[in-house]
């Protein structure tokens, strides 16, 4: 009978630096998370001050850098989360879920209350989405198999434009 050794485990810490947001120059540095997806694009985000979001699976997970403490916020859906974006003054989040008939849901910041939700801008999945820089519309892309690029007024949920963008996966708008 053979006898394997077992060698012991390994463990490898690897750091990410991600930038705040686009227009400063704060950064955060990330070194464990479990089930982070570093693949996905603009998985983080600055939320409130100290406070930064990011998507595992099903979850949102509000992490206060500065006292360490944690919140989650589960999808309404159960589904995965395709994209998380922030309006820019930082008083609301929208959670762009995936699934049969996604819907994206509009929450106030830092309650987190739902206070829309809309329907109608994907068949399966949103890649990516955002808010106009004063903040009064939200861009959304559908992800496989529609490839839509929308413009909501996002307070009515109104759909204001909608473009093709001809089966290319799109990963961020801006």
């Amino acid at each position: 009978r053979e006898r394997c050794a077992r060698r012991p485990a390994r463990r490898t810490s690897r750091r990410r630096t991600f930038w705040m947001s686009k227009n400063t120059s704060q950064q955060c540095t990330l070194t464990c998370s479990f089930g982070f997806d570093f693949k996905k694009r603009r998985n983080l985000v600055h939320v409130g001050e100290n406070v930064v979001a990011y998507v595992v699976g099903n979850l949102v997970t509000f992490l206060d850098v500065t006292a360490g403490e944690k919140k989650y916020l589960r999808s309404v859906e159960n589904g995965d989360i395709g994209f998380i974006t922030v309006h820019p003054d930082g008083t609301h989040l929208v959670v762009g879920e995936n699934g049969p008939s996604p819907r994206m849901h509009i929450y106030a910041y830092p309650s987190l209350d739902l206070e829309n939700t809309i329907i109608g801008g994907a068949e399966r999945a949103y890649s990516a989405g955002t808010f106009s820089s004063d903040g009064t519309m939200l861009a959304s892309v559908s992800d496989l198999p529609d490839y839509w690029l929308t413009l909501w007024d996002w307070k009515t949920g109104v759909s204001i434009l909608r473009a093709k963008t001809y089966g290319q996966e799109v990963y961020d708008v801006s």
